[in-house]
């Protein structure tokens, strides 16, 4: 995710299952991973959950940074 002027989604690596987030993008919450997720995601993260017409979507941020995100999403409604 960018941050900046202007919120916009861009994958960090060619193999990111999602290359676009849905345009009716609606956070639901935020929370702490769960231990399966703990092995594959780095330390520190968060999981913030959001659903869409095209089915639920879940990101992580850095706990420093979750606050932000989560503005940006309900703020613009999409990324």
């Amino acid at each position: 995710m960018r941050t900046g002027t202007e919120f916009h989604w861009e994958p960090r690596r060619p193999w990111t299952r999602l290359r676009e987030l849905p345009p009716d993008l609606r956070y639901v919450r935020t929370r702490h991973t769960t231990f399966r997720e703990a092995l594959w995601l780095p330390p520190g993260v968060l999981v913030i959950e959001c659903e869409s017409s095209a089915g639920p979507v879940r990101l992580w941020a850095r706990v420093e940074q979750a606050a932000q995100v989560v503005e940006m999403i309900r703020r613009t409604g999409t990324a």
